[in-house]
């Protein structure tokens, strides 16, 4: 995952350097949603590493609801770091890597770093449809194979382009305390991304634009269509 626009947040002041220490904080408590709902013991097979612009996250295949709980917590990333006006863009695939210390590397870095750059094109974080396979495969003991796959629907969504991504327009809708708080926030984003003289950065917000208008912050909680 790479946080957009992350030369722009590199600090000239001490308000630029509190807004960017908070951002990397965030990134830093990735594991802080989980760890409050009680589970802890799931962090045994995970690792985070952020450097610069980029974060990392890798975690066992076989780790029982891994899929979900991990893309739970890419979202819960999502949300913060929107509510902090920083957008991310990313990509999620499945394979061999090293992720210890200062290790990094393998075919599956490869093939996340190749999705992030050449497929997201948006502020959005693609996943391989592997990923729902894998989902049923390593289910929660509580659910059935089924029930976990679409426990992950909950989470990602197919786009018009035929990638899944992590939804952080309706996904996000039950993880947050403050539904129309973040709806506004989200919006305000949006609307201050439009008006770029950019093109480049224009294509990227109107993509946003039509998620947020047929979104549930719209439709149900009634937040003015951009």
């Amino acid at each position: 995952m790479d946080i957009l626009g992350f030369q722009s947040l590199v600090p000239h002041d001490n308000e630029g350097a509190d807004r960017l220490a908070t951002a990397l904080l965030a990134a830093q408590g990735i594991f802080a949603p989980l760890r409050a709902a009680g589970e802890t013991k799931r962090n045994a097979g995970r690792t985070v590493t952020h450097f610069s612009d980029s974060i990392v996250l890798s975690f066992k295949e076989n780790e029982k609801s891994g899929v979900y709980y991990n893309l739970l917590l890419i979202l819960h990333l999502h949300i913060r770091l929107i509510e902090l006006d920083i957008l991310v863009r990313g990509g999620i695939a499945i394979g061999k890597v090293v992720h210890n210390g200062n290790l990094l590397f393998g075919p599956a870095m490869n093939d996340a770093y190749l999705l992030e750059k050449n497929a997201a094109l948006y502020p959005r974080i693609i996943v391989t449809p592997d990923i729902f396979s894998l989902a049923r495969k390593h289910h929660a003991d509580h659910l059935n194979s089924a029930d976990e796959e679409m426990a992950v629907h909950d989470i990602v969504k197919k786009d018009a382009d035929g990638m899944f991504y992590i939804d952080y327009f309706d996904g996000a809708a039950s993880e947050v305390e403050h539904n129309t708080f973040y709806g506004y926030k989200l919006r305000e984003i949006i609307r201050l991304g439009l008006n770029s003289n950019r093109v480049d950065l224009q294509v990227k917000y109107m993509w946003m634009r039509e998620k947020f208008n047929d979104s549930i912050w719209v439709i149900r909680f009634k937040l003015p269509p951009l």
